[in-house]
C-alpha cells in the first residue's frame, strides 16, 4: 500500500481545531532522532516516575516527501491524547529497492518497540499511503523477528489508514509525489513501470508480499479506513477490497469514511473538524487511550463497514 502528497491546514481549520487543544504542546515536546528516517516525540513534562509501560506508542507512517510541519499537525492530536509518538518516513530511492530501502527501515522499528522499555507497551498504527506499504513490510519483518514478550502484533490496538495504495499503484502514485509537472509524471510512470517489470524478482516480489500480509493483515483490533471518490492514486475499490477481507478474517470492528471531494491524502486538510472528530471517536473504542482525553468520545459519527458496501 502506498505514496502522496499533503498540504498545510488553512488559517481557519487551524483555529477552529488545533489551537484550543494542541498548539500548547508544540513547546513541550522532545524530539528524539532514532534514525534518518525514524522521530521520536514525548511530552518534555513527563516524569522520571511516570511508568511508561502502559503508555500507548502510536507510530506514524508519512505519506512520500511530506514536509515536517504537515505531520506534526498529526503528532500533536496523538501528543495531547496522552501518548507518544514516533513519526517513520520513506524516501523515493529506499521504495524503489525494497531490501536495502524499505525493509532496513521496518526492522528498525521492529527493534524499537521490542525494546526493553517499549516491549509490553500498547501500539496504535496511523499510516497514509506508501506508509501503509511500509507498514507492512513491518509486519513481515515483526513476525520474522524473535520476540521475547508480547509479539507486536498482539500489542497492535488499533489501526487508521488514510489514502493506502496497493502496489499497482505505485507507477501514477510515486511521481505525483515529486513533481506536479504533468510530463515528468507521465515518463516518471513509465520508466517505473519498465523497472518493475524488468526487476520483477528483485523488487516487485517485495511489493507483492508487503500487499499479501497488508489484505490479510494479522492484527485483530479494530481499523479505520479514511478515502474519497476522486483519489486516482488510492482507489475506492482496492481500499473496499482491503476492508472487505478485515471484514470476512473476523477482525475486530471496521469503520470508514468516505468523502466525496477530498485529494489523495488531504482529508484533514479538506475536512479538519470532521477529521479529527473521527479520529477521536475511533480512539475512544481503544482501552489504551478510552478515558485519556474528554476530547476522546464516540458522538455517533463512526459508520460500520460492512461487505454490503
Amino acid at each position: 500500500m502506498l505514496l502522496g502528497r499533503g498540504l498545510s491546514l488553512t488559517r481557519e481549520a487551524v483555529t477552529k481545531v488545533y489551537r484550543p487543544v494542541l498548539v500548547r504542546f508544540c513547546s513541550e515536546t522532545k524530539v528524539i532522532r532514532v534514525s534518518s528516517n525514524l522521530e521520536l516525540r514525548t511530552r518534555q513534562n513527563t516524569t522520571q516516575n511516570e511508568d511508561t509501560s502502559t503508555k500507548p506508542l502510536v507510530l506514524v507512517y508519512g505519506w512520500m516527501l511530506p514536509q515536517r510541519r504537515h505531520l506534526e499537525k498529526f503528532e500533536n492530536i496523538y501528543l495531547a491524547r496522552g501518548s507518544d509518538v514516533m513519526t517513520i518516513n520513506i524516501q523515493p530511492q529506499q521504495l524503489l529497492w525494497p531490501k536495502t530501502g524499505a525493509q532496513v527501515i521496518a526492522k528498525k522499528v521492529v527493534d524499537f518497540v521490542q525494546q526493553p522499555q517499549n516491549a509490553s507497551r500498547p501500539l496504535m498504527v496511523h499510516a497514509f499511503s506508501v506508509g501503509g506499504y511500509l507498514y507492512g513490510e513491518t509486519l513481515l519483518k515483526s513476525l520474522e523477528t524473535p520476540q521475547d514478550e508480547g509479539s507486536m502484533k498482539d500489542r497492535i490496538v488499533g489501526q487508521i489508514f488514510d489514502s493506502p495504495v496497493d502496489f499497482i499503484g505505485i507507477p501514477d502514485g510515486l511521481p505525483s509525489a515529486m513533481t506536479r509537472n504533468v510530463a515528468a509524471r507521465f515518463i516518471g510512470k513509465m520508466m517505473i513501470k519498465a523497472y518493475m517489470s524488468a526487476l520483477f524478482r528483485q523488487v516487485t516480489v517485495h511489493y507483492i508480499r508487503s500487499s499479501q500480509i497488508f489484505h490479510e493483515n494479522p492484527v485483530r483490533g479494530p481499523s479505520l479506513f479514511l478515502y474519497s471518490k476522486i483519489d486516482p492514486v488510492g482507489t475506492v475499490e482496492s481500499i473496499e477490497r482491503v476492508a472487505s477481507m478485515y471484514v470476512k478474517n473476523l477482525q475486530n470492528q471496521v469503520y470508514y469514511k468516505c468523502w466525496d471531494d477530498s485529494p489523495h491524502v488531504q482529508h484533514m486538510y479538506k475536512h479538519p473538524i470532521e477529521y479529527v472528530e473521527l479520529m477521536d471517536n475511533f480512539l475512544s473504542h481503544l482501552p489504551p487511550f478510552a478515558g485519556r482525553d474528554a476530547a476522546m468520545r464516540d458522538n455517533g459519527n463512526l459508520q460500520v463497514f460492512s461487505l454490503r458496501q
